[in-house]
This record gives C-alpha cells, structure tokens and sequence, in this order.
C-alpha cells in the first residue's frame, strides 16, 4: 500500500498495545529519514483478533533528494508465527521425554498446538495399526488397534503422507470411529527408520477443515522422525532386555571404547570405558599419541594399518596390543572411521572392543595345533616346519648344518600295559624332562606320537657332536625314572640323519631317521644307527616286498610245507608242523625270515595265519579221509601275537573246525614264551577257551623268553617246546644240557608233554631219549615237506602197520 504522508501515524491505533510505544519510535525515525521499517509487529484488527504483521518500508526520494512518500509492504505472518510457537511449544514439551511418557505428551502438545481434536501416534503391526497414545476430545484415551483399511491411514501408508482438508468423515463412511466425532480435516505422515521401512503413523484429525495457512505436514514430519526415533530405540532396548537374561554375562563385559582423534592421530577425546578397560582416566590420555600405547612389538605394523583404514574405511579391523596403566597390555580389535565436516577430513574416530580372551583362545588353539598335548613338546607338524627352515639355511649356506635324532623308546609298551596307562604318561613327561637337559636352547625336541620323539639340532659340529648327544641320552636313560612305588629303566633306539642339500622336505629326513631307528632297534648293540643310503635301499626292498606281500595272499603265491613231528622212543610219525613259505614269481622261494617280520609290522600277519590256520586244518582233515591210519595225527600251527590279541580269535577256531570237520585235539596252536609279557590273565582266559575245544596249546621257543615259570602250573597249556639253540649244542656246553634237562623234568612234574626242536644228529636224538623227551622234528628225520612228499611219508606209514599187522 502506499501510504499518505498528510495522514502519518493514523495507522498506529490498530497497533497492539504492547507494542506500540516501540513502532511508533522506529516509524518516527522513519519520517525524518534516520531508518527505515523492517520488523515485526502485533496488529488489532476491526474484528478483535490479534495478528502478526511483517512490515518493511522504502522511502521515494524528489529531485531535491528529499522524501515526499514511502512504499510499505506489509505481509500477515499470523499463522507462520503461530506454527512456530506450536513447534517450539512441542519442541519443549517432549525434548527430555522418553519412553512411553514421549508418545503420550507429543499427541497431547500437538493436540494443543495444532488445536486438534484428534491425535494418535501409532505402530505398523503386520496388516493392523496398533496406537502407541491417542489424544482425543481433550485426553489420553486407552490404546486400540484398528485396521489400516478402515481409515485413511492407508492412503498415509501407500505414499508416505496423506492430507483430507475437510469431509474426511463422508469420504469414509463406513469408518465408525470418524462418525462419532463427526470429524472433518485429517493429515497423516509415516514413522520411517533410517532405512527407509516405515514403522508406523503420526496422525491429526479436527472436527473443523483444516486451515491452510498451519503447515500441518511439515510439523508432522518433523516429529514422526523423532517418534521413529524414540520407537526404535524403545524397541532395540526391548529387544536388549528380553536377551538379557541369555547374555548379561557377555553385555557386562563388552565395554567398547570409543575415541576421537584428530588427523595427526593424537586423541580428543576417549569414553568413560577407558578407565575399565585401559585403566586410564580418560582426561590423563587426551593430547597424547596413541601409538605410545601400542605395544612396541606391533607399532611398525599398526601405523600402515591406520593409514590404509583412512585411505580404504572398508579395509577391515585392525588388531594390536594396547598398554593398561600399571603394566600389561589387552589385545583390541579397532574400526576406523574418517569424520567429515563440510566434505573435508576433520576427525577419526576409532571405536575399539577388547578381544583378549579371543586372542588367548586363538593363541591356545594355534599352541595345541603346533603342540603335543601331554607333553607339551613341539608336535609333527611345528617339528616339519623348522626341519624345512633349517634345510632352508643349509641350501644357503654351506657353513651351516644340522642332525636329526629319532629316538624310539624300548618296552615302553610293556611298561605301559603293566603299569597302566597313567604311570606310562608320566614316564614319557620325565623322558621329556631328560630329553630336554642333553639339547641346547637353541635345539628343538618334539614328539611325534606314541613314545618316539626326535631332536632337532641346530649348527652343530658334524656327525661326531650328533653323536655325542645320542650316546648321552641313553646313558642318561640308564637311571631309572621313578613311577611312584615301581622304579623302570628304559631303553631306546636313536636314528641320526645329518642335513645337507640333498634334502628338500622335512619328511624325507623323518623318513630316513626312522629308518635308522628301526636298523638301531634290529642291531640292540649301539643302541644308535647313523643312517646311510644303503638303508635307505633296504627300506625301499622292504617296501616293495610288503607291497608284494599283500599281492602274494591275493593271488595264493603262499604255500605251505609240514615237518614231521615223531615219538623219539619208537620213530613213528605223530603229527606234523605247518610252516608257510612264498614262491615268488620271479624272485622264487623267499624266506620266512625275510617275509614274517614284514608281515608281523604291516598286520598282515593276521590274515596270513588265517589262511595257513585253514589250509593246514583242512589238508589234515582230507589225509585222514584218504589215509585211515592218519586219524590220530595232529597239526601244529604257529599263532602270532597279534592273532592272539584278537577278540574273535576262539570263534575263528571254532568255525575252521566246523568246516573242515577236523577234530579239535588234532590240533596243536603254538605260541611264543614272551606272548604272556602282554596280560597273561587276558591270553590264559583265551586259551581255557580253545582248550574247551580239545585244541592243544604249544608254548614254542620255551627257555628263550623272559621266564614265566611261576605262572606255568596256571596256564592252560600241553607241552613245552625246547628251543633248536639249547639242541644244537647240547654238547657243546653243560648249561645248554642243563637247561633242556630242566625243561624236560618240568614237563614231566607238571604232566605236559616235550618237543624238542631242530635234532640234526644221532647223538642229540640218543641224549633227548636219555634225557625222557617224548617228541622231536629236525633235519634228522625229515626237512619240512610239500604235500606230495608228506603224503608218502604216510603212505609208507600206512604200509608197515599193515605189514605188522
């Protein structure tokens, strides 16, 4: 408007009271051309309401310079201003409120601000809407849920923000809650999380329309972000709350710390968790360099780490050591953040969680996957990584050199089995012991299982001071290790390899230390084999001879051969032995001696014994079906130990019997003095059983063994073999004559019967009869038989009792 400088300041009677005083001054200074008008003001208008007005004048000067007129724009800013005193009102009526109190008062503040007759607040629940406070005719009123269908919340919910200036009632008339209140005007705008999923409705409803001027969306708006703020908070402290009974123990020992720094790393702040975690006041670490408190050991690699979280924030945690005041250090897994002001870098803030137990789990696990669990030595695998680090530095360097100790303990089984289980454990942690003061701090012992262990030698002096250190272990192990009441000796058997560029991989050197280990244990003089590739020769040849081996009992290349066994008083045939051999394709006949051994290691021994179990079983059941005066003969066949130590060993028996339809006393098992060394109530139950049917026990090679004398009565066993070594020299010296003496004499007292074995002459079989041994098989009478040859052994049998007949 312009306005009339004849009439000036006839305007100021519609001024509100209170301010008018202040306008007229500034409309004064305004006249004599001191300031112009720009402010805001209360105005009266005719009808007695109060209105804000938003005033600024601009003077119209004449050619002289002076003004003679002013051009004011007035602007009503009545509802502008009224929105903002409601948005302050409910600014500061729900700043401190939290929890179910914050939903109650923002409805009721708005309620009042806006001059609403309605206000609810409530939560998106599947397909329904469940109110979390609803203000309604001028009170809270208790919550409900309604169906989004019903109201136009959906259309809310559908685009995010919905607005009904008037006749919201008519436009939803089948709605009964509208009805009753005959309401009018409705906007609604939806609770969204920070990613976008709504979470509910902040409604307002008036039984008027609407005003336009009141910007009811953006005031909504405003306080559905804080309500999706408040909602979900509530709900993650729900959610806290119902685990907490499932992790309080893990929620109240995560006290993460969280740290400001600026771009040099120096800290600016630290939370409170500090002091638990670091033990360090918060204010005493603030200004000082973080890196201070890394442990000195992980500082040059924790600096690039920061550098690339600040170049790369998606590179992933970073992992140190952090000192605590008073001393020690707490391992910390850290996130890195860069913090922008304005797109510019300003601050890093680190967040931090304690994972020292974690690391100790790890460390722990990494410990026992490198290390023996009884004895704490150095495992298999930890041994072959520094076996190839050392081989590393021979390739290098040719100044340097290294050994290799295998060491493999003797009667370690027996004493075990013995003495239990136990007290073998801790012998092995006092071998440990003693293993550990022959080496250096430089040299490495392991176990690699069972009771071999083996040294690593570092920079040693050549073979000689390899050698040293193996004679002193077992000197060492002469002193017996005390096992509570019992004190035992061990042996052992020590394989030396000395490194050099010939080898590659660890496990070629283990592989050839164990090879002289088993040609130390074979000797039993040294007690210490230096390996050379001569066994590694051997080794191979015994390799492909066990491979041929197990090819042979594929293929039946096995054959079996019978010694007669004959009564010494009248020669006549008695029974035979069966002993097994190998017709080799290509290599012939090969020994027992060279195939039995392998046989007993690899536990082919096992099925082995079966077969010739079987085969002599059923070869003497078809010569007493051909040959009728055979029926009284019996089979001799040899058990190993390991076939004795096996569980179903009496029902193989048994069974054999039943198919070949032999009678059980026509069978003889024999077995070794020293098989009773294991548990001799375990073999001895074993063998009532086979005596229970008919079978005979043999104990063969008897006086070569460790002496089971004053168990003999006991043992359900028939006769005594006298071992070849005490016939062959009967007369070469009286204690060989005493021995098989005894043996016999001890027979006779305890009612078994005496075979001696390998008679070659006349005159050990003349000294045997003196001697009363009953039975005998050697080269005198005949070498072990096919089975053509034995058949016409019993032929002529048959013929000189029919012609004594």
């Amino acid at each position: 408007m312009v306005a009339n400088n004849q009439l000036p300041g006839a305007w100021l009677q519609y001024v509100h009271p209170d301010d008018r005083s202040w306008v007229a001054d500034k409309f004064e200074a305004e006249l004599q051309g001191k300031a112009f008008f720009n402010d805001e003001y209360r105005f009266v208008g005719a009808d007695g309401h109060t209105r804000w007005i938003w005033n600024r004048s601009f003077p119209i000067r004449d050619e002289r310079g002076d003004i003679y007129r002013y051009v004011v724009i007035e602007r009503d800013i009545t509802e502008f201003k009224q929105a903002t005193a409601a948005l302050q009102q409910l600014m500061a009526g729900t700043a401190a409120v939290i929890g179910e109190a914050f939903f109650q008062q923002l409805v009721g503040h708005l309620a009042s601000a806006l001059d609403a007759d309605c206000v609810y607040v409530a939560e998106r629940n599947a397909e329904a809407m469940h109110t979390l406070a609803i203000w309604c005719e001028g009170e809270l009123q208790p919550n409900m849920t309604i169906a989004a269908t019903e109201m136009p919340c959906a259309l809310a919910l559908e685009r995010g923000v919905h607005r009904c200036s008037d006749r919201v009632a008519q436009s939803f008339p089948c709605n009964p809650f509208l009805q009753r209140l005959g309401l009018e005007g409705y906007v609604g705008v939806t609770m969204t999380n920070g990613e976008g999923h709504v979470l509910g409705l902040l409604c307002v409803m008036s039984k008027r329309p609407l005003r336009d001027r009141i910007d009811y969306i953006t005031i909504l708006q405003i306080f559905a972000n804080r309500a999706a703020a408040e909602l979900e908070r509530q709900r993650a402290e729900l959610a806290l709350q119902k685990s907490e009974s499932r992790f309080r123990l893990l929620a109240e020992n995560v006290k993460d710390l969280v740290c400001l720094h600026d771009l040099t790393g120096r800290f600016l702040y630290l939370s409170p968790s500090c002091q638990a975690l670091l033990g360090f006041d918060p204010e005493e670490l603030v200004g000082s360099n973080p890196y201070r408190q890394c442990h000195p050991e992980d500082r040059p690699l924790i600096r690039p780490q920061f550098q690339q979280a600040v170049e790369h924030p998606s590179s992933g945690p970073i992992t140190y050591r952090a000192r605590r005041k008073g001393g020690g250090y707490v391992w910390l897994e850290s996130l890195v953040k860069v913090v922008y002001e304005e797109g510019v870098a300003t601050y890093l803030q680190v967040s931090s969680r304690d994972i020292t137990d974690q690391m100790r789990v790890q460390q722990q696990l990494e410990y026992d996957a490198t290390h023996d669990g009884l004895t704490g030595l150095p495992n298999r695998s930890l041994l072959l990584e520094r076996l190839n680090l050392a081989i590393k530095r021979v390739q290098r360097d040719d100044e340097v050199s290294f050994a290799v100790l295998l060491i493999d303990l003797d009667r370690f089984k027996v004493i075990n089995d013995s003495l239990g289980h136990e007290a073998g454990d801790r012998l092995l942690k006092l071998i440990t012991h003693r293993l550990g003061t022959a080496i250096r701090g430089i040299d490495l012992a392991a176990r690699l299982g069972g009771d071999e262990f083996v040294l690593l030698l570092e920079d040693t002096e050549g073979l000689a001071s390899a050698v040293r250190v193996a004679e002193r272990i077992l000197a060492n192990f002469q002193t017996a290790f005390a096992l509570g009441a019992e004190a035992v000796v061990v042996g052992a058997s020590i394989g030396i390899v000395l490194g050099d560029r010939s080898y590659s991989d660890g496990m070629d050197i283990l592989r050839d230390a164990e090879i002289a280990m088993y040609s130390a244990k074979q000797n039993h003089q040294l007690g210490y084999v230096v390996f050379n590739q001569a066994m590694h020769q051997q080794a191979f040849q015994r390799l492909t001879l066990e491979n041929a081996l197990r090819v042979a009992l594929e293929q039946q290349e096995l054959a079996l051969r019978y010694q007669p066994i004959v009564d010494l008083a009248t020669g006549r045939l008695v029974g035979f032995e069966a002993l097994v051999r190998w017709l080799h394709p290509e290599k012939g006949m090969i020994s027992p001696a060279d195939f039995i051994p392998i046989a007993e290691d690899t536990g082919l021994v096992v099925p082995l014994g079966a077969w010739v179990l079987r085969t002599a079983c059923q070869q003497l059941a078809d010569w007493q079906r051909r040959f009728s005066d055979a029926a009284a003969l019996k089979m001799s066949v040899n058990l190993s130990v390991q076939q004795l130590q096996e569980a179903n060993l009496v029902t193989q028996v048994q069974q054999v019997l039943a198919d070949t339809g032999l009678a059980g006393h026509c069978l003889a098992l024999e077995i070794t003095e020293s098989m009773f060394m294991a548990d001799i109530e375990a073999i001895n139950g074993r063998l009532q059983q086979l005596n229970a049917l008919d079978v005979q026990i043999s104990i063969d090679d008897f006086g070569t063994g460790f002496s089971s004398l004053s168990y003999l009565h006991r043992l359900s066993v028939n006769n005594l073999k006298i071992d070849r070594s005490f016939v062959s020299n009967l007369f070469e010296s009286q204690r060989n004559l005493n021995v098989a003496r005894t043996i016999v004499n001890l027979s006779q007292h305890l009612g078994l019967t005496t075979i001696a074995e390998g008679i070659e002459t006349p005159e050990q079989l003349q000294q045997l009869q003196a001697l009363g041994c009953q039975l005998g098989q050697g080269y005198l009478f005949n070498a072990p038989v096919t089975q053509a040859v034995a058949e016409s052994l019993l032929a002529e049998l048959a013929v000189i009792q029919v012609a004594e007949a």
